[in-house]
């Protein structure tokens, strides 16, 4: 669904509930997108919510994602740490009490 999304904010909202879902097939999904969509390549899409997602959901960022030569396209860059510090919204809703914490896997 993720890389198949043609609506504004599409993307973004399966980021989140990939994030809140959890597991092992969902960070696959993530990894599988973030593969795909890095290099940028001129594609401005989700990137930053996916791996903000995907350092949620294995509690670190994803090391093999973070060069920042995969985020760059003709002088024009994206901030993977910035998406992974927007995405901690998450952590901030369940400290908060607004969304259940994670099931035991």
């Amino acid at each position: 669904m993720l890389l198949a999304s043609e609506q504004t904010y599409a993307g973004q909202g399966y980021c989140l509930a990939v994030g809140l879902i959890g597991g092992h097939k969902c960070e696959s999904h993530l990894g599988a997108y973030l593969d795909k969509y890095l290099l940028v390549n001129g594609r401005w899409y989700d990137q930053k919510w996916a791996i903000g997602a995907l350092t949620h959901l294995r509690e670190e960022p994803p090391c093999q994602y973070l060069d920042l030569n995969l985020w760059t396209d003709a002088g024009r860059s994206m901030d993977p740490i910035a998406g992974i510090e927007a995405f901690d919204l998450i952590r901030y809703l369940r400290l908060h009490g607004m969304i259940a914490p994670p099931s035991p896997a």
